[in-house]
């Protein structure tokens, strides 16, 4: 009888350990609290208006034209912006 209750603590102990660990991020993951990530900064996303890819604002390649800032994906997309523009 002892050695059944002594078992059955164990495998307790055992489980209550595994979903413990299992919960924990490992160390240097991404944590989607808030407080952690305060630093980083969301872009919002721009469209390139000849090859329709989406990138962000510090990687884009701008152009201003008629008052409008332009996003593109590369110098040949604008490229071929500026040739296609009357």
């Amino acid at each position: 009888m002892m050695f059944l209750f002594r078992f059955i603590l164990v495998v307790w102990i055992l489980y209550l350990l595994i979903r413990w660990l299992w919960k924990k991020p490992p160390a240097g993951t991404f944590s989607p609290n808030p407080s952690r990530s305060a630093t980083s900064r969301i872009e919002e996303m721009k469209k390139d208006p000849v090859c329709g890819i989406f990138i962000t604002e510090s990687q884009a390649v701008i152009m201003e034209q008629k008052g409008e800032t332009l996003f593109f994906c590369s110098e040949e997309c604008r490229e071929k912006f500026r040739k296609s523009a009357p």
